[in-house]
């Protein structure tokens, strides 16, 4: 097969997964969504949440640090490699990392049971002592949670080894599935206890969904603790400075929740369902595109076709942003109409939906750049250099920290934000600076070009939605939800078609891709109407 067959393949693979990962992780973020209702409904943003969110955050950041983005992204390039010279190899190289990875995090969860009162004091001393003491409790019952998913994450990277994305997708929604039993139904009887076993639960159905397909794939693991094998130099010297490359999006949401403790009750809650909202496009599109490019960027560096690395980071780049940017500027716009809608209940007043809205409003300004962070990490990740964005992410980590302890003593839970913001776009510059350093030129010209048109289309469109939001306004009672959702729908609806149109006129190819896809989806739903028409006929 020619070079361009094999890259036509991969940009093929890579659309196919990416659809695969959207659908799922729209899905599982309305569920999170629906998820932050439920608990903003029965608990309200108070302490309660504060000290679930901020139990929540210990086994959270455990995984985080440890292995999601980690080890799975240091193991995956060199698994790759391996499984298309010596499959055997790749084998015995897989089971040894996915053994010594789950007894490593259960090591882990278990020294910080032993250790979770005085972890607790020590990073929430605005706490009551009460208020502690059930963070602790919380915390030592969740710390199974990362257990389960290093064994969950680790079985998803080989099934995304094979192309194979539908488990890895399906499997949050299960998590959120588990989240929302533990607030419906535990807490009824358990109280804030409730939701931790409701974590508990989501992890486990989050592991079974992963693991069980494992038996599908043409792979025999060879499960050990041999550390001896030489793949593992190479696995340690990823690995080890990748530990300092943080996720920012997780990060930043770990250091709101120490800084904010010391503001007013219910700061922590506000901080994280604004993070939640600020996630769900970020989730759909930029994860979804980076997962899935991942493994096509590992194998054409692999492989030494360089041009066709460049091709897959600056196409992919172009899709993120053509549906990030307009679904920023729509966000933006109607930020305090969806905090209304998702969290504007009983429980919730309006000063914390005020609170909710600001704070959202602020990290929309950086989405773009949070979205891309992703994608640019793993490129660096894809050439076998952690180095670069470990640097990159001390800096920003720096930069977070500094700003929200300072910003927040004057602007409260919006200067975390603004922290955050400012921290994000300044790790998406360098990243995109240094990429183009160490692979060249990424099509710049471009994505100038396309990035132009995008913006074009995406001021049109949201001239469009802010005039209809407030046309719609007076023609339903915004004091409900359902008159809330009307206006949104319909501001929403006409800034997409204005947006699909506008792209069509300055001739973007990405306008072009949706609507040719969006006809064939139509045809294939159309087939069986017609099969049971003519049938009827």
């Amino acid at each position: 097969m020619t070079a361009s067959g094999i890259h036509i393949n991969r940009m093929s693979a890579i659309s196919r997964a990416t659809l695969v990962l959207a659908i799922f992780t729209l899905l599982s973020r309305l569920l999170g969504l629906v998820r932050d209702l439920i608990l903003a409904g029965t608990f309200g943003v108070g302490a309660e949440l504060d000290t679930y969110n901020a139990a929540f955050r210990i086994p959270d950041f455990l995984f985080n640090f440890f292995i999601l983005g980690t080890l799975t992204v240091a193991f995956l390039p060199i698994f790759n490699r391996d499984l298309m010279v010596d499959k055997e190899r790749a084998e015995r190289f897989a089971g040894a990392v996915y053994a010594l990875s789950v007894a490593g995090m259960a090591v882990v969860s278990v020294l910080v049971f032993a250790f979770a009162s005085p972890l607790v004091q020590g990073l929430f001393p605005s706490f009551s002592p009460e208020q502690q003491a059930l963070t602790a409790k919380m915390t030592r019952l969740m710390l199974l949670s990362p257990i389960l998913f290093t064994a969950s994450n680790m079985a998803a990277v080989l099934l995304q080894s094979f192309n194979k994305f539908l488990p890895t997708a399906l499997a949050p929604i299960l998590y959120n599935f588990g989240i929302i039993i533990g607030a419906l139904v535990f807490s009824q009887y358990l109280g804030l206890m409730g939701l931790a076993y409701g974590v508990i639960l989501g992890a486990i159905m989050h592991a079974v969904a992963n693991i069980v397909p494992l038996k599908t794939l043409p792979l025999k693991l060879y499960f050990s603790f041999n550390t001896k094998l030489v793949e593992f130099k190479e696995l340690w010297r990823l690995y080890l400075p990748r530990l300092f490359a943080f996720d920012t999006f997780y990060l930043s949401l770990f250091i709101a929740t120490l800084v904010a403790q010391g503001l007013a009750a219910g700061s922590i809650t506000a901080f994280t369902f604004a993070h939640v909202l600020y996630g769900v496009p970020a989730g759909i599109f930029a994860i979804s595109f980076a997962v899935a490019a991942f493994p096509a960027l590992s194998q054409a560096w692999a492989v030494r076709q360089y041009q066709d690395f460049k091709s897959i980071v600056w196409r992919t780049s172009l899709q993120i942003l053509y549906f990030i940017v307009p679904i920023s500027a729509l966000m933006f716009i109607m930020r305090l109409q969806i905090v209304r809608l998702v969290y504007g209940r009983e429980r919730v007043g309006w000063e914390e939906t005020i609170l909710i809205a600001q704070t959202l409003g602020v990290l929309l300004i950086s989405l773009f750049a949070q979205s891309l962070i992703p994608l640019l990490a793993r490129s660096f990740y894809a050439t076998h250099n952690t180095a670069i964005p470990v640097l990159v992410s001390l800096i920003t980590t720096a930069i977070n920290v500094i700003l929200a302890i300072r910003l927040s003593q004057t602007y409260g839970v919006v200067g975390i934000g603004i922290a955050t913001t400012i921290a994000a776009i300044t790790g998406f510059i360098i990243l995109l600076f240094l990429l183009r350093l160490r692979v060249g030129r990424v099509g710049a010209l471009t994505i100038t070009e396309r990035l132009l048109k995008i913006l074009i289309s995406t001021i049109v469109a949201a001239t469009g939605a802010y005039a209809a939001l407030y046309t719609v306004a007076p023609a339903v009672n915004t004091g409900t939800a359902l008159g809330i959702f009307i206006q949104i729908s319909v501001a929403t609806v006409l800034a997409l078609i204005i947006y699909l149109i506008t792209g069509l006129l300055l001739n973007l190819p990405e306008a072009k891709t949706v609507v040719r896809r969006t006809g064939s989806w139509l045809k294939a739903l159309a087939r069986p109407v017609d099969a049971l028409v003519s049938y009827i006929e």
